[in-house]
């Protein structure tokens, strides 16, 4: 997160802008800086009184080239309807048989 003087609760309004933990005045150019000052403690904005809301980090999400059937070692008709019931319901009845033997 960004700091700015600005949103920062030793900042306060008198005749100009004044940090009360420097202990020194600012102009208005000054305060709306961002800045990595180590006694920063998140307060509202001393111009407008709104809280401070962060702009949502974009991540880049690199493209990735499509692979084909083949290159991945599956048939395309793996994909078709009837082989992928039929898969489920092989993979069930080998489930349920390991589950409940036949005594």
């Amino acid at each position: 997160m960004k700091q700015y003087c600005r949103y920062c609760v030793h900042c306060f309004e008198g005749d100009g802008y004044c940090c009360s933990a420097k202990e020194r005045y600012m102009s208005e150019e000054q305060i709306k800086r961002a800045n990595n000052c180590p006694d920063f403690i998140l307060s509202e904005d001393i111009i407008t009184g709104r809280e401070y809301k962060p702009k949502p980090i974009k991540i880049e999400t690199e493209e990735l080239p499509q692979l084909s059937f083949e290159e991945l070692g599956i048939s395309p008709d793996y994909f078709k309807e009837e082989s992928v019931v039929s898969a489920m319901i092989k993979t069930f009845d080998d489930t349920i048989k390991k589950q409940y033997p036949k005594q």
